[in-house]
């Protein structure tokens, strides 16, 4: 037994670990003793992990088993590429225990990943956008699930619409995953227009009456007219004006970058111009 001294320079906690067994600790460590000798478990300071554990004799090896715990790594796993899955069992002292691969089951629940191996290794499959997977793990008297994310690495390469020079995500948004429909060159909806340019525009494929509209405003007291137009991310507008309909007469104004949003751009041109017509060239 050591009792509470303290000086200037220092502090002692009163603390007791005797054969009868007991509770002592400090700042820096606490021990749970068993009756005779010193055992149950101890835990003391472990650099920046935070805390480490030992277990001292017969009792400290008593434990229960709580709950799967379950990684993946990397933890965000890119379309087809190997992944590693682990699992441990939690005890109900926060110390852990590896399992026996020959007691461990995988299953697939949902998602874009390949069966997965006793020792946890698989391959995840092509995916149209960031995608979830859930696994589950079963030993005996106890199961896990875990769920990790499949990323989209390559827009253009999901099952049909691989390589056709449309996002994959737009084709599966309006045609689903698997449709012919979905093709760069066709025209489901009988607008005239394919469904490159309707992609391009970011007009609905399927609606007819979805069309790019450039609508040319002129506000109170200014002498030249505003524009605007519905753009996307991605997208560069150029916008073009003429005095009349010839092809050879139609100048370039501005190159404007597409946002998330409608685009008012006005007409710069200090002079007004009798008569003027616009029209806006959409590309990559």
């Amino acid at each position: 037994m050591a009792l509470e001294r303290e000086s200037q320079a220092y502090q002692i906690v009163t603390e007791s670990i005797n054969s009868g067994g007991g509770s002592g600790g400090s700042a820096d460590y606490q021990q749970d003793a068993s009756f005779g000798i010193v055992g149950g478990l101890s835990t003391a300071p472990a650099g920046e992990a935070g805390l480490s554990m030992i277990k001292h004799g017969y009792i400290g090896q008593l434990y229960e088993e709580q709950a799967l715990e379950i990684s993946v790594s990397p933890e965000s796993v890119p379309e087809r590429t190997n992944g590693q899955l682990s699992v441990l069992k939690r005890l109900d002292d926060d110390t852990f225990l590896a399992v026996d691969p020959e007691t461990l089951q995988w299953n697939v629940m949902s998602g874009p990943v390949s069966a997965i191996t006793a020792e946890g290794g698989f391959t995840s499959q092509t995916v149209f956008a960031d995608t979830t997977a859930m696994v589950r793990a079963d030993v005996p008297h106890m199961s896990g699930e875990f769920s990790f994310l499949v990323t989209n690495t390559d827009t253009d390469d999901f099952g049909i619409y691989a390589g056709d020079g449309l996002e994959d995500a737009w084709q599966v948004e309006f045609f689903g995953e698997e449709n012919s429909l979905g093709a760069p060159h066709l025209d489901p909806d009988g607008d005239s227009l394919s469904n490159a340019h309707e992609y391009l525009a970011g007009t609905i494929p399927k609606d007819p009456a979805s069309v790019f509209r450039l609508k040319v405003l002129y506000p109170p007291n200014s002498a030249q007219p505003v524009l605007q137009w519905k753009s996307l991310p991605g997208r560069f507008y150029e916008v073009q004006s003429s005095s009349n309909l010839l092809e050879e007469d139609w100048t370039s104004l501005a190159t404007v970058e597409g946002i998330a949003g409608d685009i008012i751009w006005p007409d710069p041109r200090p002079v007004p111009m009798a008569r003027a017509m616009y029209r806006v060239i959409v590309r990559y």
